[in-house]
Formats: structure tokens, sequence, C-alpha cells
């Protein structure tokens, strides 16, 4: 008998500190799922700090990393859900 296993579902937290590792003190964070198509899904998303430009950067660069093509997420404006998507692109120190 054989098993699989395929990650679906990622919890990714923002450090301030280039340096950190997992558990250490983290600014954000938001939970993932991933399809088979290299779509990640926001489905959660908090911050102590106000969301900027730096927090997209970041993750576009750990998700292009593993393979992911295109992000989605859901943003809630006068009860109404507007899905936008942005497709990942090579971190600017790559190019």
């Amino acid at each position: 008998m054989k098993v699989t296993l395929e990650p679906i579902v990622f919890i990714m937290r923002f450090h301030e500190d280039d340096n950190a590792i997992l558990g250490d003190p983290y600014t954000a964070s938001a939970t993932i799922s991933i399809d088979s198509d290299g779509v990640a899904t926001v489905k959660g998303f908090t911050s102590k700090n106000e969301y900027n430009k730096s927090y997209w950067d970041a993750a576009n660069d750990e998700f292009y990393k593993i393979g992911i093509k295109k992000i989605v997420f859901h943003r809630k404006k006068d009860g109404k859900d507007i899905p936008i998507s942005r497709l990942v692109k090579p971190p600017k120190n790559d190019i």
C-alpha cells in the first residue's frame, strides 16, 4: 500500500526580521489553500499593522519559490464579495 500526501493548506506568517524562524514573533498571518493548478487562495489575513505592498512582495516571493502561479483573495466591501487575483512574478532579485 502506498500513501501520498499533498500539502493543500498553509499558514503564512510575515516577520519583520529577515532572519526569523518558525515560532518567532510575527506581524501578520494568512491561511492559504492551494489547488492542483497552482492557484493559492487566501482564506484569511490578519495583521497588527496596516496592510502595505511589502506584504504582497514577500508573499509573492514565497509563492514563486514553491511554484504557485496565481494568488486569489476576496475583499468584502459594502457587504459584497469582490474576488481579486494576481499572477505570481519572479522575485525582483532573481531577474
